[in-house]
């Protein structure tokens, strides 16, 4: 159903999807036809054109864990990504001490909870910096950012690219 909000959002729970760039999808096809009427040679390739980020709803926003403690931290993190939560945020929502909750972390989805929370804002990021214009400081406080030095920093360490240059390539990669 591609990215139909109405309907993504309607189902229960509400339904993850990915989106065409049908803006590209409209351009290549508009080129291939100029090319056509022009006379030149056809392509001897199908044009293929990547689909974007995921949009992540209820359907797939949980982790698969067995362990509920776990699985209701990420759901947590994941629904207060906006926000600039911390661990300590995470622990008085779910009912275990640091140690217990970080423990079972580790053993499910093999990271730290901190390391969730900081996966969840770089993710939230990448699609604001793919799909929208919004300023980069924007983009930083939308993603749970304390400062957008931080979220330039650690950005780059996560993804190896400055927010402004991943947003360059990653459009650049859907316009070529």
């Amino acid at each position: 159903m591609e990215n139909e909000d109405v309907l993504c959002e309607l189902s229960a729970p509400s339904l993850s999807s990915i989106p065409c760039d049908c803006e590209r999808i409209g351009y290549e096809a508009a080129a291939t036809l100029d090319a056509a009427m022009s006379g030149r040679r056809a392509l001897k390739e199908p044009t293929r054109i990547p689909p974007r980020l995921p949009v992540v709803r209820a359907s797939s926003d949980v982790l698969s864990v067995a362990d509920p403690l776990v699985a209701s931290a990420a759901r947590y993190i994941r629904q207060h990504v906006r926000e600039a939560i911390n661990v300590y945020d995470v622990l008085r929502e779910v009912p275990a001490s640091r140690r217990a909750l970080e423990i079972r972390f580790r053993r499910e989805p093999g990271r730290t909870i901190h390391d969730e929370i900081v996966r969840c804002r770089i993710e939230r990021s990448r699609q604001l910096l793919t799909e929208t214009d919004i300023p980069i400081a924007r983009v930083a406080e939308l993603s749970g950012f304390s400062t957008p030095p931080c979220f330039h920093s650690v950005f780059r360490a996560q993804t190896g690219l400055a927010p402004l240059a991943y947003r360059k390539q990653h459009r650049a990669g859907a316009r070529s």
